[in-house]
């Protein structure tokens, strides 16, 4: 968890030695590359400036309780600069070796690509990153990224390690056991995946795209529908050249990558939910298995971290919690009258006419039944691993499912219902939260 705000002097020796190291690399580009070098040290020390002064994005990837409509009202575009935040480390990977300017292009390109939606929304993007990349929801020792980018960079100028320890305790690795590490490249997999598994997403389920015989529905078979989308549209991104933040990779490791970020996310199909879930326990169960040595055990339970990061808000706080509700209620209900005008069956949930009889109802059930056994197999995955005493998804995670479903089950019981407009304008924007 990210402790204090990061000191100027680190500040100041942060975008010098990270310019350094960036017209190393580019000796033999052109002037106006290096300008451009200069232009984007520049940014970053002042998305650095601006996390010091109002703590704005330095909890991305660190802490769990994370509102992020609030901080989105401080920092516009948290998808880019997020997402820059937590890629960015890895310019100085030798496994995967990002370019800055790449990645900021590609971040921008992704961003644009979602939809203004009430929920599926860039927004939900970054929350889900976020969340996938906190430890919580990933029971592997990770560096906080803010800390991360900083201690690599002091590292490559050869700072002391004494110094930087000391330097109010930026030195600090989130989790207990240092052998318990995700790779570089799997790391970047997830966060690429997480940042893109709802990309372009039309504000319709996989049930509506099939039932309507849409383009997409037909493309796919009528398989993952949605899921086969996002996971095709990133890699068309990715085969820009300008986009290509993995072009430095091998053949063989862009591979790898490229399988695990389909495989995750594939792994979003909330019609696969409970077989994925069950037959996780049935591995987790067995004798053997080890999500810290073996390849398909890891990528087993890297698919239930991007899982539980996609549908977490049922692990926030509940006032964030009840606001992503009321988002993704109003997309259901927007869908359920487009169903309505096009002669489809009304699909599960989206029938705005039975909001009186079936929202909190359908609250309690989601939490209850399609939330709560992911993060029983996250928690019990963490007490397999050496996380001390802290045990951040029982303590947390599980903490907050179970107040948020004794808050829906209280508002059952007779507190008003929040109301939710007819025909809303499908524009991404602040649900009003009942008083």
């Amino acid at each position: 968890m990210c402790t204090g705000p990061l000191p100027c002097v680190f500040i100041q020796e942060f975008t010098r030695s990270y310019l350094r190291d960036l017209r190393m690399q580019s000796r033999d580009q052109s002037d106006w590359a290096v300008s451009r070098l200069n232009t984007l040290a520049t940014r970053r020390r002042s998305v650095l400036t601006d996390m010091r002064s109002k703590d704005a994005l330095s909890d991305i990837g660190c802490v769990w309780d994370l509102d992020m409509h609030t901080l989105k009202e401080k920092v516009p575009r948290p998808l880019v600069d997020g997402g820059f935040l937590l890629l960015s480390p890895f310019a100085v990977s030798p496994d995967v070796s990002i370019n800055p300017q790449v990645l900021r292009k590609f971040l921008v390109e992704v961003e644009k690509a979602y939809k203004p939606n009430p929920y599926h929304n860039s927004t939900h993007g970054i929350t889900a990153t976020a969340a996938a990349r906190c430890p919580p929801a990933l029971p592997f020792t990770m560096e906080c990224p803010l800390k991360f980018h900083v201690a690599r960079t002091l590292f490559a100028t050869e700072l002391s390690s004494s110094s930087f320890a000391s330097a109010d305790g930026f030195g600090e690795v989130v989790g207990r056991n240092t052998e318990n590490r995700l790779g570089d490249l799997e790391e970047v997999g997830l966060i690429i995946a997480s940042l893109c598994h709802d990309i372009a997403h039309p504000g319709r389920n996989n049930n509506f795209m099939v039932n309507a015989s849409t383009p997409l529905a037909l493309t796919y078979n009528d398989i993952s529908v949605l899921e086969n989308m996002h996971a095709s549209l990133t890699f068309r991104l990715l085969c820009d050249r300008r986009l290509n933040l993995l072009g430095h990779l091998h053949r063989e490791a862009f591979r790898t990558c490229r399988k695990l970020m389909i495989d995750l996310i594939l792994s979003t199909d909330m019609k696969t939910h409970f077989d994925q879930i069950a037959n996780f326990r049935l591995r987790r169960q067995s004798e053997g298995f080890d999500p810290v040595n073996n390849d398909e055990d890891r990528q087993r339970l890297l698919e239930m971290v991007i899982k539980s990061a996609d549908i977490g808000h049922g692990a926030l706080p509940w006032p964030a919690h009840e606001q992503w509700c009321l988002l993704v209620v109003q997309e259901f209900y927007d869908q359920g009258d487009e169903e309505k005008r096009l002669g489809l069956p009304v699909s599960f949930l989206c029938d705005r006419s039975q909001h009186d009889t079936e929202f909190f109802k359908s609250q309690i059930g989601f939490l209850d039944f399609v939330v709560k056994p992911l993060y029983e197999e996250l928690e019990a995955v963490e007490g397999m691993l050496d996380y001390g005493p802290e045990r951040p998804v029982r303590t947390i995670c599980v903490q907050n499912l179970a107040n948020n479903i004794a808050q829906w089950k209280a508002k059952e019981e007779g507190e008003r219902r929040p109301l939710v407009a007819h025909g809303s304008s499908g524009a991404e924007e602040k649900a009003d939260l009942p008083e």
